[in-house]
C-alpha cells in the first residue's frame, strides 16, 4: 500500500512539473523537451511550396500519456533529418467531448482550405465536412501566434471517411 501511494504522489509531481516545464517552453528550442514531456504528433501548416514547413502545431503529452499542450513553433534547424521548432506559442490541450474530435491540416475558414487551422468537431460518420464545435484557432503565419476563431465560420474534412471510394 505504502508503494502505491508512494508511486501516485511521484506521479503527481512529474505530472505537475511537467506542466510547469511546459510554460517554459516558449522561446525554446525543442527537441528536446523537459523531463516528462513528449511530442504526441503534429503537422506543418502553411501553404504548399519550398517552405511549407516553416512553422509547425504540435501536440504535446505526459509521461501518462495525457495530451496537455499545443504548441506553434518556427523550424529552427534539422538534427539527423528532422526538424527543431522554436516554440512561439502554446495553448492548452482542449477538453475532447464524446462524439468530438480534434482535427487539424484539412480544414476550411469561411469555406477557404486553410491548413493552420485547429478545431474540434462533431464525429459524424456520413458526413464528408464536419463543423467546428465549440472550440477552434489557427496560427498566424506572419507571427506563428494562436489566433481564436469562431467555430461557426470553420469546418474540417472528415478523417473517419474513408479515401478509397
Amino acid at each position: 500500500m505504502t508503494r502505491i501511494i508512494g508511486a501516485i504522489v511521484l506521479a503527481s509531481l512529474a505530472l505537475a512539473a511537467s506542466e510547469a516545464d511546459a510554460n517554459e517552453l516558449l522561446g525554446t528550442v525543442v527537441p528536446a523537451f523537459p523531463y516528462g514531456i513528449f511530442e504526441d504528433g503534429g503537422t506543418c501548416t502553411g501553404d504548399d511550396g519550398p517552405d511549407m514547413c516553416r512553422r509547425a502545431v504540435i501536440i504535446l503529452k505526459t509521461s501518462d500519456g495525457r495530451d496537455f499542450l499545443i504548441f506553434s513553433g518556427s523550424k529552427e534547424s534539422m538534427m539527423e533529418k528532422k526538424p527543431r521548432w522554436r516554440v512561439v506559442d502554446a495553448i492548452a490541450f482542449p477538453v475532447i467531448p464524446a462524439n468530438r474530435e480534434l482535427v487539424w491540416t484539412d480544414c476550411r475558414k469561411s469555406g477557404a482550405p486553410d491548413a493552420s487551422v485547429i478545431a474540434l468537431v462533431r464525429s459524424d460518420p456520413k458526413r464528408e465536412w464536419l463543423r467546428a464545435r465549440d472550440w477552434a484557432y489557427r496560427v498566424d503565419d506572419s507571427t506563428g501566434k494562436f489566433v481564436k476563431l469562431d467555430p461557426k465560420d470553420v469546418d474540417c474534412a472528415n478523417p473517419a471517411l474513408d479515401d478509397e471510394d
